[in-house]
């Protein structure tokens, strides 16, 4: 049989997800299929109807409206059965990642914005952090468990560089789940 060993390697891979739009990235991606792109307004809408709603999730959703503010507008996606799960993509400016830059931003990273979240209560534990390379893709690869109060969260940060696109995926969900899969979109097959 001839086959695209390509194709089929990346439907494998991609079995439980469908495309959706980046649109700073001009691109579509494949996300988990249980996600669905939604506006900031639509996010805040389902979050406040979440009898679950805690201070962790309140947190990020002001967060995402001081960003809209400042015109950094995020592209968010949010799980159908729990909107209080999100995967958002962040637009940056262009950087050369490499392992150096790797320690410097997780450093840079827990002074700043970690020390602000552990201010207001949020317990801060690094479960993993490591610098990714996946053929044209440079990404690292930040996580954390956080817990306030009685409420636990994992949050996940990506900075990654593909071809001249640098860009931020933050994965805020409920259990250890990082969908680092989602990197594989920025690999050439």
């Amino acid at each position: 049989c001839c086959c695209n060993s390509g194709t089929d390697k990346k439907e494998d891979i991609f079995k439980d997800s469908v495309k959706q739009p980046i649109n700073f990235l001009n691109k579509e991606i494949y996300m988990p299929k249980a996600y669905e792109k939604v506006n900031l307004h639509e996010l805040g809408e389902m979050l406040t109807q979440n009898p679950y709603l805690n201070d962790i999730d309140r947190f990020y959703y002001e967060t995402a409206l001081r960003m809209q503010e400042d015109g950094v507008a995020p592209e968010l996606f949010t799980d159908i059965s729990n909107p209080a799960n999100i995967i958002w993509f962040l637009q940056g400016s262009y950087m050369e990642l490499d392992k150096e830059m790797a320690s410097l931003y997780v450093e840079m990273l827990e002074r700043s914005q970690i020390a602000a979240l552990e201010a207001q209560g949020v317990i801060m534990n690094r479960l993993e952090n490591k610098f990714i390379s996946l053929k044209n893709t440079k990404a690292i690869k930040v996580k954390y468990k956080q817990t306030h109060g009685f409420n636990t969260k994992f949050l996940t940060q990506y900075i990654v560089t593909y071809k001249f696109d640098t860009f931020s995926i933050l994965v805020s969900h409920d259990e250890n789940e990082d969908f680092q899969i989602i990197l594989s979109n920025f690999s050439t097959y």
